[in-house]
């Protein structure tokens, strides 16, 4: 009786287990169809997990590249022709600077307009103006959005191990007092020797010269430290420049006037000194920094002819490098003061 309970219990529960069965499988099959799957694949995957035979196989790890956005950024605009009508204060036009400087106007590209119309850089395509421009042009680019997530991460284990340490055992124990000495031994040094600066002279001629330009001559020596660290060697020049004012020679590491030095002559107050260049103005230096020596200042045959005698190392100055490129900048004016210039340039010798 007790078995035949049994069996009528169990038939009553498989035929409950089929019904419930079949109702979940019309359910996924009706989504399945709706969606595309296979549901032959599917119905077998359910009856292995109802079975307890299936066992998921994880899906490989990915990543999902961030969406790029788009953007527009402004194209630099083109110089479209040189701004009609500039000419800087000493009326030199954009052809000027083609001329007389290199792509850029490196050195004379800061060179103020007439009437407030701004610098060369600003006017001439040739040092990099603007001039007249066109509208910038909006091109796209593609900026990649923040971070993003990735899915199933995995943890990288990670097992510290402690390093070994090793005691290496001695017969007898060590000391930390070092061995003495009982007899001193005696060293004996030779007394310094101090490098006694010689007393150096220019050269009685300046066979070395430099044609700037038509009607302009840099005749110099360089006379080198000696001993070298001391610091004595000095630049000996004489510049000669066919005018009737004042003349002056510079010395720069930019090839500008802004931040440079210069040894200005003005044969009307026979005066020969060196100046600071300021953005477009000279000014005198200060009585402790006249160092030049062997000055002179003449007018002859029509020509200015200036003499000097520079240290090449002095602090907060321009160095003269001896076996190295120096720039130098030259300009000369009318009258008997320091006024505009009627002629400028800038050249480069190899000392």
């Amino acid at each position: 009786m007790m078995k035949q309970s049994a069996f009528l219990f169990a038939v009553s529960s498989l035929r409950h287990y089929v019904h419930a069965r079949e109702q979940y499988l019309r359910s996924v099959q009706s989504e399945t169809q709706e969606s595309g799957h296979d549901i032959t694949s599917i119905m077998d995957v359910i009856f292995d997990w109802l079975d307890g035979e299936y066992t998921p196989t994880p899906s490989p790890l990915t990543t999902t590249a961030p969406p790029q956005v788009l953007t527009t950024s402004a194209a630099p605009s083109l110089c479209m022709g040189n701004t009609v009508g500039w000419v800087d204060i000493e009326g030199d036009g954009c052809d000027w600077y083609e001329a007389n400087d290199l792509p850029g106007c490196p050195m004379w590209g800061s060179f103020p307009g007439m009437d407030m119309m701004g610098v060369a850089d600003d006017n001439c395509c040739f040092c990099a103006g603007t001039g007249a421009t066109s509208p910038p042009v909006q091109y796209p680019t593609y900026t990649p959005t923040g971070p993003h997530a990735t899915s199933n991460p995995t943890a990288i284990e990670v097992t510290l191990t402690s390093s070994p340490t090793t005691t290496i055992a001695t017969s007898t124990p060590t000391s930390a007092i070092p061995d003495l000495t009982l007899s001193p031994t005696l060293s004996s040094t030779s007394s310094p020797t101090a490098s006694v600066p010689m007393t150096l002279t220019c050269p009685d001629t300046l066979d070395q010269s430099y044609e700037i330009d038509e009607g302009t001559t840099l005749y110099y020596a360089l006379v080198p430290s000696d001993p070298v660290a001391s610091g004595n060697g000095f630049f000996c020049g004489r510049l000669e420049v066919e005018n009737d004012g004042w003349i002056g020679i510079g010395f720069t590491s930019s090839g500008r006037m802004d931040g440079s030095q210069a040894v200005i002559g003005i044969p009307a107050q026979g005066t020969v000194l060196k100046y600071d260049l300021v953005s477009y103005d000279a000014t005198p230096m200060s009585g402790d920094k006249q160092t030049l020596t062997g000055t002179s200042i003449t007018e002859e045959e029509g020509k200015v002819i200036m003499g000097f005698t520079k240290m090449l190392i002095e602090e907060g100055e321009v160095p003269i490098i001896k076996d190295s490129e120096n720039i130098f900048i030259y300009a000369a004016g009318n009258g008997g003061y320091l006024g505009p210039h009627t002629k400028r340039g800038n050249f480069v010798i190899n000392l």
